[in-house]
């Protein structure tokens, strides 16, 4: 003889009532970001920022120039209203023209 086995215990333990209440499912979750889009217009020429009477506050950055060459083969023109839609979730930006 072993002797008398001991009880099963339960693989958990409370230690309130709060943490036996299921979650509420009216719950709301959080609210997605407020702007998730900007409307811009492009232009035929570098923006200095604020300081324009000072002249140019900086050079104008090669990338920048890149990335006019790729906004021209993709069909948008200097002038044109185009939306920038960013994706927090998976990092990407979405440009298409702004028709608003």
């Amino acid at each position: 003889m072993r002797g008398i086995p001991k009880p099963i215990r339960p693989l958990t333990t409370t230690n309130s009532l709060r943490e036996l209440t299921m979650a509420n499912a009216n719950l709301k979750p959080r609210s997605p970001r407020q702007r998730t889009h900007a409307c811009v217009t492009l232009r035929d020429s570098p923006d200095y920022g604020p300081a324009q009477h000072d002249g140019p506050s900086g050079p104008f950055l090669p990338w920048m120039q890149i990335a006019d060459v790729w906004l021209r083969q993709a069909g948008f023109t200097p002038g044109q209203r185009m939306r920038i839609a960013f994706n927090c979730r998976n990092a990407s930006l979405t440009i298409s023209p702004d028709f608003g």
